[in-house]
């Protein structure tokens, strides 16, 4: 009877060992994902903005917040953060997103405020997790149609 009873505590001393580690390896596995999916979330978003404006043909309004541009494809194509959303066009291409900037920089690598002088753009996106704070990507791009000049 006291074998049982021996048994019996180990058994639940185990199972409450058992049973703590893996709810805090669940809830780190649930911050990892949680951030993993708002770093690719912003990763797309960069990727995105940037494979549109290396082949933008003009740039028609930029501001530290926004760019609007065009390409062979389609004109006026607008990237703004709406609140806490990355947007294009009005639809959402980023959530959580809690600063998004554009630093435009002329042939000399300084920075300017003239559409027609860009060669190329920073983008600075920051995102937040609920569960795993802000995480910062930067990124570049330069405009093709100021580099290849027989580029189709």
């Amino acid at each position: 009877m006291v074998e049982l009873v021996l048994v019996i505590a180990l058994l639940g001393i185990i199972g409450t060992v058992t049973g703590y580690m893996l709810t805090e390896s669940l809830k780190s596995y649930t911050l990892v994902a949680a951030r993993n999916d708002s770093l690719a979330d912003a990763r797309r978003a960069i990727e995105r903005i940037k494979s549109e404006l290396r082949i933008a043909t003009g740039i028609d309004s930029m501001s530290a917040t926004s760019v609007q541009f065009d390409t062979t494809q389609e004109n006026n194509i607008p990237y703004t953060l709406t609140g806490t959303d990355l947007k294009r066009s009005g639809n959402d291409i980023a959530k959580n997103v809690s600063a998004f900037t554009f630093t435009y920089f002329d042939a000399a690598g300084n920075v300017t405020v003239t559409p027609a002088n860009v060669r190329r753009i920073q983008l600075d996106i920051t995102v937040s997790t609920t569960s795993h704070g802000t995480n910062r990507l930067r990124s570049q791009v330069y405009l093709r149609r100021y580099y290849y000049t027989n580029f189709q």
